[in-house]
């Protein structure tokens, strides 16, 4: 990053925070306890996860900007797991996600904003319910607003396999140095090195700078990650670089795509239909 990126995103962060100062809501932030960190929502049916299924990764934006419920709606169809990024409980969030009754919805709290205490943070969302449900919350809280990321991990079981199915949803730590960014991503690592079976990794890295995604990349690499390419490939980028990443381990690709339509958030959602590899 040169001197006019660098300053052009210095100028970007100090209007990010003063927009945010002159709303109520935003003025108060509390960071959970740990063990107030998970909320559940819903009750899955299925018993596990078919060999194909069909996955959704989307940064929402907090779901504030319109159009975002139609969207979603749309885009869930026939989903049988979703991650969402700055997942934020609205109250008509919240309603939707509770009316639907055959997924199962898990939300890792990074904070709790305002004083109508809307919890924000990543949320998984599943046709089978979890066997196991944990966060990583990051080492580091990002400035000014002194809040952390979260990573929130589940696990399935698959038919008729002994394997189970590790599933990471990340927001990358943002407007840090990248110490503290690569600390972030190594808390990951660890979780996905103790696990022997097939693992999806996805989510708002937030690599705006090339030295984020070549750490990324290069983690993903030593664990036996295989990034997913899309063609053509409409990502978000910020200084040219893309935000948002899928990482698969022992799966196949059956598609991918991106949605440059979809407008109701800052980023493009990403769906991608998968099949465990046999073996």
């Amino acid at each position: 990053m040169d001197s006019k990126q660098l300053i052009a995103l210095l100028r970007q962060i100090n209007r990010r925070v003063k927009s945010e100062l002159t709303e109520k809501k935003l003025l108060h932030h509390r960071v959970p306890s740990r063990e107030n960190v998970l909320m559940s929502f819903g009750n899955a049916a299925a018993p596990y996860l078919q060999k194909k299924f069909n996955l959704l990764v989307w940064n929402i934006h907090k779901a504030k900007q319109t159009g975002w419920l139609d969207d979603f709606i749309y885009l869930a169809s026939n989903k049988d797991i979703i991650l969402l990024q700055e997942a934020y409980l609205r109250p008509v969030m919240k309603d939707f996600i509770q009316a639907t009754r055959l997924f199962q919805w898990d939300l890792a709290q990074g904070f709790v904003r305002g004083k109508k205490e809307i919890s924000a943070g990543v949320m998984t969302g599943s046709i089978t319910p979890p066997e196991e449900v944990f966060f990583l919350r990051s080492p580091d809280r990002e400035p000014f607003v002194k809040t952390p990321k979260m990573a929130i991990g589940t696990t399935y079981r698959l038919l008729n396999s002994s394997r189970k199915l590790l599933v990471l949803n990340v927001h990358g730590l943002n407007f840090v140095s990248l110490k503290k960014f690569r600390n972030h991503m190594l808390q990951l690592e660890v979780e996905m090195a103790g696990h022997r079976g097939p693992i999806i990794l996805g989510g708002d890295f937030n690599t705006w700078m090339s030295q984020r995604a070549d750490f990324l990349e290069e983690m993903a690499y030593n664990l036996q990650l295989q990034l997913i390419n899309l063609y053509p490939d409409n990502r978000s980028r910020h200084f040219g670089c893309i935000l948002d990443h899928v990482f698969i381990r022992e799966l196949d690709i059956i598609s991918a795509a991106c949605h440059p339509g979809i407008k109701s958030s800052d980023h493009r959602p990403i769906e991608m239909a998968l099949e465990l590899r046999e073996g």
